[in-house]
C-alpha cells in the first residue's frame, strides 16, 4: 500500500499537520515587513494550493509579466501530504484567525457555501463576457445564495479507467461508443466477476472515511438510475439511498471489490489497482498528475484508458462533478492585485499550461471546441461530451459536516461494524441535528 506519509496517518497526524502549516505561515507574516523593505511597491500575494509543476509555471509567468509591481508566492498543500479533508481543516483554521497570510486559496468546488464567509464577493470584478467563457458546469459551482465568491482553476469528472491489456480477453462481453470507449454496466462487472476473476477482484474504488467516499456513493446511487435530485433533501430513509448503501455492501461482500477499500483513498486505490492487475478502478482526470506511484510499473500505467463511470443497464452514467476554485480572502490587504491573478489563471494560456503540462481539465470553454487544442488533445473532445452527464453533490452551507457523517457511517457499515439498517439510521438522526426542518435544502 502506498505510504503517504507516517506522520499524517497516525492518530495525531492532522493535527500535526495543521500546527506545521500553521508555523509556516506565521513565519510568513512574520516575515513580511521584512522583505517589502527596499521594495515597497512590489504587493506579494499569498496563494494557498496543491501547487504543481504546472501551477508553478503559470505563476511564474504571472511574476514575469508583472515584475516589479505583483509578485505571487506559494503556500503549497500538496495532495500528496494532505488529503481533502485534511486541506479544508487547514484552510478553515487559518482563515478563522482573520489573517491576511493568505491572499488567494483553492477550495474543492463543494466546500464553497462553508468558505463563502471568509471568502471575497466576486460579482463586481468579473464582467458578463468573461463569466460567458466559463463552462457553465464549473461556474454554477463558484455561487452560493446567487453571490459569486470564486471562479473555477480547473474541473474534474468521475472517470473509470481501465487496463487496456486485461480488458481486451473480455471484450467480447461489452459495447463500445462511437470513439470506441467501452460502455461498462454493473452487470457486466459482475459477469467478467464470475467468467474471468473468480480468484480476485475487479473493480476497485475509494471507500475511507472521507470526502472520496461520499463521491462515489453519489455515483453509484445515480448510476442505479435514481434521481440524484432527490439527495439535496438528506432523507436517507429513503427506499432508493437503503437500495444504494445495500448494492454498495454486495461490491464488497461478492468480492467485485476488495474488502481493502476501506482503508483507501484515491492514491492507495490507483496503487492497489495497478500493483494486483485488477481491471478497472474509479478515478479522476487528475490521476494522470499522480502517476509516479513507488512499486508500480510504469508500463502498466501506460495500458490505462479512461471512459464512462460504471452504470445500470437501461440507464446513464452518472460522474460526479469535482474540481476546485480560486478564492480571494475577505482579509486581504490586496484584493485587487489578488483578482488580476485569479484572472490571469484563467486566460487561454495558463489553462492550456494546466491542461498539457499537468492533464488539469480546462474551465474555459474555448479548449473543448477550438481545433488549435482538439486535435493536440484529442481526450478534451470526449470531455466536452461527457460533462452533460455529469451530477453535483448536495449543495448546503453545513455540507462538510454532512459529508462526515455520511462518509464515517457509510465507511463503518463497509467494515462491517455497523449493519445498513443502522448506518442509515444513525447519518438521519445526525443529520437532522444539523439540518432545521424548516430551513430550505439549496439546490
Amino acid at each position: 500500500m502506498y505510504n503517504k506519509i507516517d506522520d499524517l496517518k497516525d492518530k495525531f497526524g492532522l493535527y500535526v499537520a495543521i500546527i506545521i502549516v500553521a508555523i509556516v505561515l506565521s513565519f510568513i507574516l512574520y516575515l513580511l515587513p521584512i522583505t517589502g523593505v527596499g521594495n515597497k511597491e512590489v504587493i506579494k500575494i499569498y496563494y494557498a494550493d496543491n501547487i504543481s509543476e504546472a501551477h508553478r509555471k503559470i505563476m511564474d509567468e504571472f511574476n514575469r509579466v508583472n515584475k516589479g509591481k505583483i509578485e505571487v508566492v506559494a503556500v503549497d498543500l500538496p495532495f500528496t501530504k494532505f488529503n481533502t479533508n485534511e486541506r479544508k481543516e487547514i484552510l478553515a483554521r487559518a482563515l478563522r484567525s482573520k489573517s491576511s497570510v493568505i491572499d488567494v486559496f483553492a477550495v474543492d468546488h463543494i466546500w464553497v457555501a462553508r468558505f463563502s464567509r471568509w471568502a471575497e464577493p466576486l460579482d463586481s470584478y468579473f464582467s458578463k463576457d468573461e463569466l460567458d467563457k466559463v463552462i457553465p458546469e464549473a461556474l454554477k459551482t463558484c455561487y452560493y445564495e446567487g453571490v459569486l465568491y470564486g471562479m473555477p482553476i480547473y474541473f474534474d469528472i468521475g472517470l473509470l479507467y481501465y487496463r487496456k491489456d486485461l480488458v481486451k480477453k473480455f471484450e467480447n462481453l461489452l459495447s463500445f461508443d462511437e470513439d470506441r470507449n467501452p460502455i461498462v454496466t454493473w452487470d457486466n462487472i459482475f459477469e467478467i466477476k464470475e467468467k474471468y476473476f473468480r480468484d480476485r477482484p475487479v473493480y476497485v474504488f475509494h471507500g475511507n472515511d472521507y470526502e472520496g467516499l461520499v463521491c462515489n456513493l453519489v455515483e453509484i446511487y445515480g448510476g442505479l438510475g435514481y434521481s440524484t435530485e432527490k439527495l439535496d433533501k438528506f432523507n436517507f430513509r429513503d427506499s432508493d439511498i437503503v437500495n444504494t448503501f445495500h448494492f454498495i455492501k454486495e461490491l464488497l461482500d461478492s468480492g467485485v471489490s476488495p474488502r481493502k477499500v476501506v482503508e483507501f483513498d484515491e492514491i492507495e486505490s490507483w496503487q492497489y489497482a495497478l500493483t494486483n492487475d485488477i481491471p478497472f478502478f474509479r478515478g479522476w482526470p487528475s490521476f494522470q498528475v499522480m502517476t509516479e506511484i513507488p512499486g508500480v510499473d510504469q508500463s502498466k500505467i501506460d495500458n490505462l484508458g479512461r471512459t464512462y463511470v460504471v452504470f445500470k443497464k437501461g440507464t446513464k452514467p452518472s460522474p460526479v462533478i469535482g474540481g476546485w476554485n480560486l478564492m480571494v480572502s475577505r482579509y486581504s490587504p490586496n484584493k485587487a492585485a489578488a483578482v488580476k491573478f485569479v484572472k490571469f489563471v484563467q486566460q487561454e494560456t495558463s489553462q492550456w499550461i494546466l491542461r498539457k503540462e499537468g492533464e488539469f481539465l480546462p474551465v474555459l470553454k474555448a479548449l473543448y471546441y477550438k481545433k488549435e487544442y482538439t486535435d493536440l488533445d484529442p481526450d478534451l473532445r470526449f470531455f466536452g461530451k461527457y460533462f452533460k452527464y455529469g451530477v453535483q453533490r448536495p449543495v448546503h452551507i453545513e455540507y462538510t459536516k454532512i459529508s462526515d457523517i455520511i462518509a464515517s457511517n457509510l465507511n463503518l457499515m463497509l467494515k462491517n461494524k455497523i449493519s445498513v439498517d443502522e448506518s442509515i439510521l444513525k447519518i438521519d438522526e445526525q443529520l437532522k441535528k444539523i439540518i432545521r426542518k424548516d430551513k430550505e435544502v439549496l439546490k
